[in-house]
């Protein structure tokens, strides 16, 4: 079925349930970081509105990233107003994040940020993969080049959130999937528990503390 922008809004608003205290989880990362993966992991879907610039470019008559990108800041904006719990699963760099951030805090949001951090060597094995079984090509150099930016963009939106979490991915560990965790304590940021800590302080200048 093909879809108009007021008939994606409404497919998803149908969906979702109001919440007196909110959640929003930013997921992001590069093309092929396990984002989808790391869903099916830790969150029931039907306890969250999941919102996918892929799942949108699917249902588009002109199939335009630009436009899905564009028509998923309208459902957003949409399913925040309503205080819906939400997803948005994306790898993408946008000027928008602060409005959307300023909006939640309007609606007393929890929010939370899942960034997954990925080889970039492992992410294109998986994008040819992932090519090879469903047609989406993802060049190397759109890649590396969103590495870049949505690593900054995590450094720079941190403060931002209540709770972050950096999920490492690599092909050069027995077990490829560790987490760190974030969270404000006294005006500083924390992490937790990670096992990966030297190379993620190469990335971020926090403060260490196990428990």
């Amino acid at each position: 079925m093909v879809y108009q922008l007021n008939d994606l809004i409404h497919y998803y608003l149908i969906k979702g349930n109001y919440k007196q205290k909110p959640i929003l989880i930013n997921l992001s990362g590069i093309p092929a970081s396990g984002k989808t993966t790391l869903i099916k992991q830790l969150f029931l879907k039907d306890q969250f509105i999941l919102i996918n610039h892929d799942d949108i470019f699917s249902k588009l008559e002109k199939k335009s990233m630009k436009i899905a990108v564009r028509y998923a800041y309208r459902i957003l904006i949409n399913c925040i107003r309503n205080k819906y719990n939400i997803i948005y699963d994306h790898c993408s760099i946008s000027s928008r994040y602060k409005c959307i951030l300023n909006l939640c805090q309007k609606y007393n949001y929890s929010l939370i940020n899942y960034y997954c951090h990925t080889d970039v060597s492992l992410a294109v094995e998986r994008a040819f993969k992932r090519e090879k079984l469903i047609g989406q090509v993802t060049s190397i150099e759109k890649i590396y080049t969103k590495q870049l930016l949505l690593l900054n963009q995590f450094s720079d939106l941190i403060s931002n959130f209540d709770t972050c979490y950096l999920y490492y991915n690599s092909k050069n560990v027995i077990q490829p999937l560790k987490v760190a965790k974030y969270k404000k304590m006294a005006n500083e940021w924390v992490v937790y528990n990670s096992l990966y800590f030297d190379e993620l302080n190469n990335l971020y200048n926090f403060r260490r503390e196990d428990v």
